[in-house]
């Protein structure tokens, strides 16, 4: 017979069931003489049972549900997956809103240039700022960046055309066009009084679905920068390029101190972004960032030998190396609000322009034409702008989590170089390919071979300007003492010539104008990377699957150099024959094929 001294407690019983079956023995042993009454379903004996039960069947299920979410694989709770990725330095954001490319259009009035020729009167190229639209569905987008027709090229007939005429066909007024950044959503100003020294203060925004804080400005005048992480001290910041390459590289990037500074945080739940500012005092701007060692240091008063001591972490935290705390102060804080799938539109249904502000000088010009030409101010996307989701579900979140992670934020494989140059905000430079090399330079660090387009769409080598902002751009997620050459690709200018047998009864001219149109695309440079090869296979395939050609007599590639019949290539020497092995011809690692004027270097006979 089991006594009391012989404990039976069976710790696996963690479902309901198990619960009573376990209380039933319990009872068996130490309360015989109560055990007779359990199974009657009216005892208080069995609802002492059962009550019992259900306590540790959910002290269980809560127990395991909160170890389960204290691991990113088998948690199933959205706070604890964003806590937890917050942790692995991922920040968790709310739906993103629909971004793209808008076109913008201005009639102005026609001039007579100094050379006798009709022309835009740029007079009338007026600047708009704050300009917003909305689409078909009535949802709002903002321009992100000032409409300015006084900036366009009018050189191009793809900027400026002639849009009015005299009956006897003298022009009376052009048509600008231009193209600007947008994105859905709407601008919102939200102000907080800040009373005395708080460290790390926090505050919430009212509006939902915050997509960014656009700036932070306190009663002083003075700015409030976000930042990833409190202990960030610098942001980049992108200065007005004065020097020859402004065209193609509007601003310089430069790297800022913010000791005014702050992080966010979305409430995945409720979908509310907070504000989490510094702990530094106002006085303490000019400290170091490093505590004082006085400070911290034990007093040993002439001892020796001394216990652990017992150290409090607020010492090595009353610096700035936090950021700053606002303090008796009143913050204005502009942010942009909306996001969603609902805000991705379809080409040509954002066409409304609701609201713009103008910037020019009027002074001299005719009102009638000024107003005229503010009233032609219109718009059109001629392609779709996406980009807008619902905020990642938990499975997308765990992977989104997992994937930062492993990155580290730094850059380390060949794919983490070219992901990140070509990140780079096209406003300090755009850059159109990356390849960075499989050796290193003298001092072990990296060579990253670079090209861009021209605003003819042909290849060039990057400014210096450009690869300063790279440079600058990388400083954050290289390594200190890696060091980095930022070299000029070569390109290699390339002309395709080949013969095709026509089938009887197809007309010539029609099939040779149907094979160029296919080898004009496979050869359009957009196609075309860093030591890609040319498959000659794969041009002969292009050339035979189009209708009417029945062989091709002669396909061949020819290396174009300098300046031929007034067209101007590059000087890059390539022998074609030596580098062509098994109809693939091989590009040089550090090179690139291009065929530069593809009406007059793609050459196609017929018989």
């Amino acid at each position: 017979m089991t006594s009391r001294n012989e404990r039976i407690i069976n710790y696996l019983g963690i479902d309901y069931s198990g619960f009573v079956d376990l209380q039933k023995k319990w009872a068996e042993i130490y309360f015989k003489e109560y055990s007779k009454d359990i199974e009657k379903k009216a005892s208080s004996e069995r609802m002492m049972v059962d009550l019992n039960a259900l306590i540790g069947e959910v002290l269980q299920v809560y127990l395991e549900d909160r170890f389960r979410n204290t691991n990113l694989v088998t948690a199933n709770n959205i706070s604890s997956i964003v806590d937890i990725s917050t942790g692995l330095g991922f920040k968790f954001k709310g739906p993103p809103a629909a971004a793209g490319k808008q076109q913008f259009y201005l009639e102005v009035p026609a001039k007579v240039d100094p050379a006798g020729s009709y022309a835009p009167d740029m007079r009338y190229a007026i600047n708009f700022k704050n300009v917003q639209l909305q689409n078909t569905n009535g949802i709002v987008f903002e321009a992100l960046e000032d409409v300015n027709f006084s900036l366009v090229n009018i050189s191009s007939s793809l900027n400026s055309k002639v849009s009015k005429r005299t009956t006897d066909g003298t022009p009376t007024h052009f048509v600008l066009k231009t193209e600007a950044e947008v994105m859905a959503g709407k601008t919102v100003i939200e102000t907080f009084d800040i009373g005395s020294y708080q460290p790390l203060r926090k505050i919430t925004l009212a509006n939902k679905n915050v997509l960014q804080i656009l700036s932070c400005e306190d009663t002083d005048g003075e700015f409030w920068e976000e930042v990833d992480y409190l202990v960030d001290d610098v942001v980049f910041e992108g200065v007005r390029n004065s020097a020859v390459d402004s065209e193609d590289v509007p601003y310089v990037l430069k790297i800022k101190s913010v000791p005014k500074r702050f992080i966010t945080r979305v409430d995945p739940i409720t979908g509310a972004t907070s504000i989490t500012f510094g702990n530094g005092k106002s006085e303490d701007i000019g400290t170091s960032i490093v505590p004082d060692p006085s400070l911290v240091s034990l007093d040993l008063k002439g001892k020796l030998s001394f216990a652990v001591p017992m150290v409090d972490p607020q010492d090595f935290l009353k610096t700035r190396n936090l950021g700053l705390a606002p303090t008796n102060t009143r913050l204005t804080v502009t942010i942009r609000v909306g996001g969603g799938k609902i805000t991705n539109t379809a080409a040509n249904s954002l066409n409304s322009i609701i609201s713009r502000n103008t910037d020019f000088a009027s002074s001299g010009l005719s009102v009638t034409e000024v107003n005229n030409t503010i009233s032609s101010f219109s718009s059109r996307n001629l392609l779709p702008i996406e980009g807008g989701d619902d905020a990642p579900t938990i499975p997308e979140l765990k992977a989104l989590a997992s994937a930062n992670f492993a990155a580290q934020g730094r850059v380390n494989t060949r794919e983490d170089y070219i992901s990140r140059i070509l990140s780079m905000p096209s406003i300090f430079g755009q850059v159109f390919r990356v390849s960075p090399a499989t050796m290193c330079n003298a001092g072990g660090g990296v060579q990253v071979y670079l090209l861009a387009k021209s605003g003819r769409g042909y290849l060039t080598p990057c400014s210096s300007t450009m690869k300063k902002n790279i440079k600058t751009y990388l400083s954050r997620v290289t390594r200190m003492a890696q060091g980095i050459d930022l070299l000029d690709g070569k390109i290699v200018n390339v002309g395709i010539e080949y013969s095709i047998v026509v089938l009887p009864g197809y007309n010539k001219s029609e099939v040779k104008f149907n094979t160029l149109l296919k080898i004009k695309e496979h050869f359009s440079i957009n196609n075309w990377q860093f030591r890609q090869p040319i498959n000659l296979d794969d041009v002969r395939c292009l050339i035979k699957e189009t209708e009417g050609v029945y062989s091709i007599s002669e396909l061949k590639v020819v290396n174009k150099t300098n300046t031929i019949d007034t067209l101007g290539y590059s000087s890059e020497v390539f022998d074609v024959k030596s580098n062509t092995r098994n109809s693939i011809v091989y590009c040089p690692s550090n090179s690139i094929f291009e065929v530069k004027y593809p009406d007059s270097d793609i050459k196609v006979g017929a018989i």
